[in-house]
């Protein structure tokens, strides 16, 4: 994801991304965000979910409280999302659950209806036709250079 948007997330969202900035010998995290702008939304609207919730339920007193979840890595695999943290409890794993879902319906590039789909080089991507079809000729481009050599 860009830097922007990546930096807006871990504004948005401090107690999820404490670690965001730490060395990589502390946390995968420090990577950064893993796949491209198309699942900003989807990550920001399920972050808000999620955080709202820890929120709601710890300020209730005499509530069983929910751990403050902090992600570990957030990245693209076999074509969806993939967010590993620690803390939460079965509500946000479902709404994790949603999350990988969606992203597996839309383009991670621009965040338009998508599907997963195998690219050239044998990596599954959710794309949107669009993007798909710049894929195949980024590729071909790729494989004429190649032939060239």
């Amino acid at each position: 994801m860009n830097d922007e948007l990546d930096r807006l997330l871990c504004s948005k969202f401090p107690c999820i991304f404490p670690d965001r900035y730490e060395s990589e010998s502390r946390t995968i995290m420090c990577r950064g965000f893993e796949h491209d702008d198309g699942w900003f939304e989807i990550l920001d609207c399920g972050l808000h979910l999620i955080q709202g919730h820890i929120d709601s339920i710890n300020s209730v007193a005499g509530s069983k409280s929910v751990e403050q979840v902090v992600a570990t890595q957030v990245k693209q695999k076999f074509g969806s999302l993939r967010f590993y943290y620690n803390g939460g409890d079965e509500y946000i794993q479902g709404v994790f659950d949603m999350m990988r879902e969606m992203s597996g319906r839309t383009c991670e590039v621009c965040g338009e209806k998508g599907r997963i789909r195998t690219t050239k080089r044998r990596w599954l991507k959710t794309l949107c036709d669009k993007h798909a079809k710049e894929n195949i000729r980024e590729n071909e481009k790729r494989a004429e250079l190649n032939n060239q050599i």
